[in-house]
């Protein structure tokens, strides 16, 4: 289970007047190298935790809207420095509310391993729901979308990582979040409620990678008769043809990626000024179908879908199963009996028991519980 690299995003509020040096001070102080940045883009890498602004938190009467993002962690020695980070951001009263989230990246797995990922989390998504508070659970959470609306074989026809991640739709904002295999190397597990608590943030991390270990150990081979969801031959086909362009080539692979883009992000990437641009306008010369989301700082990420896309078939790498050989993955009838299929200790199954009985029948959302 600690074979892998993870890393931990935590969204929290500091209390107001509290800056972002004064945090990297603190957590320095304990022992953790980190350091402060005013801009989103902040990135941690393998040596350094970073404390930056958090665009969902934004406008929030709450506080000061922060993220704390670790180095990449590995074993007991990354749960120790969870702990430090996490003592000190009690020790500054640091607090959550339903729109904080804690986020988990795992070393990405196989292909293989990811199809099962996705398969297993689908099909036992009910039974993590019911650890979590109401406002994680189904599809209460605009961040972490279900899911549960796929059928397996559509994930075990699956060829790759992007295919995976159009079966299960949302983009980025999904539970478990397979864009991030292409970003980042990992899978990012979205579903767990903000908290500063490091034994939550321990317990919820070392499910993620169990999770990861069972789906790789048990990785699902490919299915024939799939396709690839690919669009970058009809982004080509599309743009050859548009005649606006590096720009307008930029726009249209900016808006057909999974997790498509922002306005912000389009003015970045092709230098269109502010205020020049009709979203719904330039995508329909483009041949997109437009949809977007409004975010919770007030801004939206757009998604295009060129109106000539057809999925593309494209020839596996490997021998593929048929659909006749496609046997049913085993679904765990209980909690109990999911963390036994996950290898969890008896610490960690009283954990997670314990937290279904305190969250059964509890839909407090404006209190997260």
């Amino acid at each position: 289970m600690y074979d892998r690299t993870f890393g931990v995003e935590i969204e929290c509020y500091a209390p107001r007047g509290l800056t972002f040096e004064a945090v990297r001070d603190a957590i320095r102080a304990a022992g953790v190298t980190i350091y402060a940045s005013h801009s989103h883009s902040g990135r941690a890498d393998a040596t350094t935790w970073v404390v930056k602004p958090d665009g969902s938190l934004s406008g929030s009467g709450t506080g000061n809207g922060m993220e704390i993002v670790s180095r990449h962690l590995n074993g007991d020695a990354g749960m120790d420095e969870i702990r430090k980070v996490c003592r000190v951001l009690g020790e500054l009263n640091f607090s959550v509310t339903p729109a904080c989230g804690l986020h988990v990246h795992v070393q990405r797995p196989s292909v293989g391993g990811m199809r099962r990922l996705a398969i297993d989390y689908a099909n036992h998504e009910a039974l993590i729901d019911s650890v979590l508070p109401a406002s994680r659970r189904g599809t209460a959470c605009r961040w972490a979308g279900t899911l549960t609306r796929a059928a397996a074989l559509n994930y075990a026809q699956a060829r790759e990582p992007s295919d995976i991640a159009s079966v299960v739709g949302h983009g980025k904002y999904a539970k478990v979040n397979f864009t991030a295999s292409w970003l980042h190397g990992t899978v990012e597990f979205r579903q767990h409620s903000g908290t500063v608590d490091a034994g939550e943030i321990i317990a919820w991390s070392k499910f993620c990678l169990r999770m990861v270990d069972h789906a790789e150990r048990n990785a699902v081979a490919l299915v024939a008769g799939g396709v690839s969801y690919r669009v970058q031959p009809q982004v080509q086909r599309v743009t050859r043809r548009f005649r606006r362009s590096f720009r307008g080539r930029r726009f249209v692979q900016l808006l057909t990626r999974p997790e498509g883009a922002t306005r912000d992000e389009i003015f970045a990437a092709t230098g269109w000024e502010r205020g020049s641009l009709s979203m719904t306008r330039f995508a329909r010369e483009a041949g997109l179908a437009l949809r977007s989301q409004r975010l919770m700082n007030g801004s939206r990420r757009y998604w295009g879908r060129l109106v000539t896309d057809q999925p593309v078939a494209t020839t596996p790498t490997a021998p593929a199963l048929t659909v006749a050989d496609f046997a049913p993955v085993p679904v765990a009838a209980s909690l109990e009996a999911f963390a036994e299929m996950l290898g969890m200790d008896a610490d960690e199954v009283a954990y997670f028991t314990g937290r279904r009985v305190h969250f059964a029948g509890r839909y407090n959302v404006l209190n997260n519980e």
